[in-house]
């Protein structure tokens, strides 16, 4: 044999009971192997997956840490569903968020999030069917429904959110009610153009695209031939509302009828894209009109008034602000130069025109945490700056990230590559998204109001102090600004670039000023749009935003997961009409946008962290979720009414920004204000010879 012989005596002394003992524990071991080896990524002894926080990303000096550190970390597990049971006390903003550095489980941590997103759209759409069925919004708390326009609005704006998050039931559902009970000739009324476009349109744009189902497109075209009345004024500016019925459109009872310069510039992207699949140059050619005119008129460094006459084309007001009425204008001009693969140049010029125009006119620092944010002019450029800012603003983040890549992903190394002008518009975004995201932090209930009002900093920048004062309104008078240069005295540098004023600055040894006044200096300046190079070596000595340079992804604090202190004192003031929350998406579309180009973790945490108190204050148990009255009371009192663009909006956000990126990339669609995401195209040749076309 060719086994030693001690072996095969040794082996020839063992007893029958002998094997068995080594047959078993054979076994066991193999056992013992093989539930190891199958056990779940994070897992313990069997037990559930839990997923360990650890104090800083890869590279941050992880392996220096000390024991009792990492053993202290270690015992602060938390399910991915932890805090969203439990509705009882405050908000608790202590809580860690889980973090783990393997890609596996980084992306369980995701998927498993995302599914909470999914149930909270379920529980909403479930409360919707069983309690408010056909109407076009839900009172969750009353459990009963109601009607604004008879056309189930809830049901449509929330198709496309279905069929992405894979509830294919609900889109199912939702499809036979639009193929069987959803009609125009019946509804009396005035309906809001507008509103009818980006929710009712949009969405069944959106679902043709996605699902191919003839019966949305033919709604689609039903809808907007009856929707064509609305433009048929003296200048081509549609009328604010009109009778789906009758096909009578209705003037607005505001400002001698005059219609919002947002409604009014909000409703290309949708007709565009219907002449698009159509091949019927009408709907373009109306959309389109209304640009040509809007542009026609005089503006202030590319900012226009909030109320536009149908009758004359004119601006009837003063007035300038990106909250209601003003907002979407800026977001679509950069979205139709978008969608259509860039290709209408008039758009580019009018937006960036637009943004210099922001930057010059709207910015302010708050005070004490140095953050930026957009205000005011409520009696025109030349007037009074308000401080006061509603939640709609934060849709700018977004809009200016992706102007500035053309949603693309950019590394820190592409970044640098960036022309100079695009790096600001970015650094610019990440500022806005701190700030919105401030907004809900800094609240008792860790969900922000419809308006605040920023308290400015002290010092106004490198142009010195603005001559007026303020009050308690947060109004300021508005003056000159001035340098307060020994090198230059009295030289006004407000109309110079970045890079003329820094290289007089450069004279000096020293730059005089607070960080508040680096940073309205880097943001307030002009470059050539053909400049290029590093932003942040044109930047000021020593300047950040918001104290962390540009690219680092976050701190410490945030890459652990670790939820700050609410502050002592807060940047804003929230008056008592204006505490209530309405479910609203903007904040969390920026999140969305700044994660998919930035790639910064410290996004998805925010988001987290946001949907997380949703949960907390605006679930009802029945079905829904409601807005609240004042997020300045805990626990809020709720008032019983859920938003259809909580299902159709702010869901949807939450559910791609905890996704991955191939889910609706960027570079391939665009989002109405709505977040229904339509596909970009370029016109065909015979299409194009048809089409009013702005050079």
């Amino acid at each position: 044999m060719w086994l030693p012989f001690a072996v095969r005596r040794f082996l020839r002394r063992i007893s029958t009971r002998g094997w068995l003992v080594l047959a078993a524990l054979a076994t066991l071991g193999v056992l013992a192997w093989w539930s190891r080896a199958a056990m779940p990524l994070g897992s313990s002894n069997g037990t559930t997956e839990r997923l360990e926080v650890v104090a800083a990303a890869a590279g941050s000096g992880r392996a220096g840490a000390n024991a009792q550190q990492q053993q202290q970390q270690q015992q602060q597990h938390e399910a991915p569903d932890a805090g969203l049971a439990g509705r009882t006390g405050a908000f608790d903003f202590h809580v860690a968020d889980p973090v783990r550095e393997p890609a596996s489980a980084e992306e369980q941590l995701w998927r498993t999030r995302q599914q909470h997103v999914v149930a909270a759209f379920r529980h909403s759409w479930d409360g919707y069917a069983r309690y408010a069925w056909g109407k076009d919004e839900l009172h969750p708390v009353s459990r009963t429904g109601s009607d604004w326009f008879h056309l189930g609005l809830t049901a449509i704006d929330c198709l496309d959110t279905a069929w992405l998050m894979g509830q294919h039931d609900i889109f199912s559902r939702a499809r036979e009610w639009v193929d069987a009970e959803l009609r125009f000739d019946h509804q009396q009324g005035a309906s809001n153009v507008f509103e009818i476009t980006i929710r009712v349109l949009g969405g069944l744009l959106s679902s043709f695209h996605l699902s191919g189902d003839r019966v949305f497109l033919d709604r689609a075209v039903e809808l907007a031939d009856r929707l064509m009345v609305a433009f048929e004024s003296q200048s081509g500016i549609p009328f604010a509302s009109i009778n789906l019925a009758e096909r009578r459109a209705i003037r607005s009872t505001m400002m001698g009828g005059a219609s919002s310069t947002s409604e009014a510039t909000t409703v290309q992207l949708e007709f565009k894209y219907l002449s698009f699949l159509t091949g019927d140059a009408k709907y373009w050619n109306a959309a389109q009109t209304v640009m040509k005119r809007v542009f026609e008129q005089p503006s202030s460094d590319g900012l226009v008034p909030i109320f536009i006459s149908a009758d004359s084309g004119a601006f009837v007001s003063n007035e300038i602000r990106l909250g209601s009425r003003g907002d979407s204008y800026y977001e679509y001009l950069a979205k139709q130069w978008l969608q259509t693969q860039r290709t209408e140049k008039r758009y580019d010029a009018e937006y960036r025109k637009a943004v210099a125009g922001v930057r010059k006119h709207l910015l302010g620092v708050s005070d004490p945490h140095r953050l930026l944010f957009i205000g005011e002019r409520q009696h025109g450029v030349q007037g009074a700056f308000s401080t006061k800012m509603d939640h709609l603003v934060c849709f700018m983040p977004a809009t200016l990230a992706l102007a500035a890549t053309n949603g693309r992903r950019v590394s820190r190394s592409e970044r640098a590559k960036l022309a100079i002008r695009d790096q600001m518009d970015l650094d610019l975004a990440e500022e806005l998204t701190r700030s919105c995201y401030e907004m809900y932090h800094q609240t008792l209930t860790g969900l922000a109001p419809e308006i605040v009002f920023w308290r400015e900093s002290a010092s106004h920048g490198f142009f010195g102090k603005r001559s007026g004062g303020g009050d308690d309104d947060g109004v300021h008078s508005e003056g000159n600004f001035t340098a307060e240069l020994p090198d230059d005295d009295g030289a006004d540098l407000s109309d110079t670039t970045l890079v003329e004023t820094v290289t007089r600055l450069a004279k000096r040894s020293a730059i005089k000023g607070t960080p508040a006044t680096d940073i309205l200096a880097y943001h307030r300046q002009t470059v050539d749009p053909s400049d290029r190079g590093s932003a942040k070596k044109i930047l000021p000595h020593g300047s950040t935003t918001n104290a962390v340079a540009y690219d680092h992804e976050t701190d410490k604090d945030t890459r652990a997961g670790v939820i700050p202190d609410r502050p002592v004192q807060q940047d804003f003031d929230i008056h008592p009409a204006d505490g209530h929350n309405l479910l609203r998406p903007e904040t969390v579309e920026a999140l969305f946008v700044l994660y998919r180009i930035t790639g910064k973790r410290k996004y998805r945490e925010w988001g987290w962290r946001i949907f997380r108190a949703f949960e907390r204050w605006c679930r009802v148990e029945s079905g829904g979720y409601s807005s609240l009255n004042d997020v300045r009371q805990s626990p809020p009192s709720m008032r019983d009414k859920m938003e259809t663009f909580f299902l159709g909006e702010t869901l949807k956000y939450f559910y791609l920004l905890f996704g991955n990126d191939t889910t609706v990339p960027l570079t391939e669609y665009v989002f109405n204000t709505e977040a229904h995401p339509l596909p970009l195209f370029t016109p065909g040749a015979q299409l194009k010879k048809d089409l009013v076309w702005l050079e």
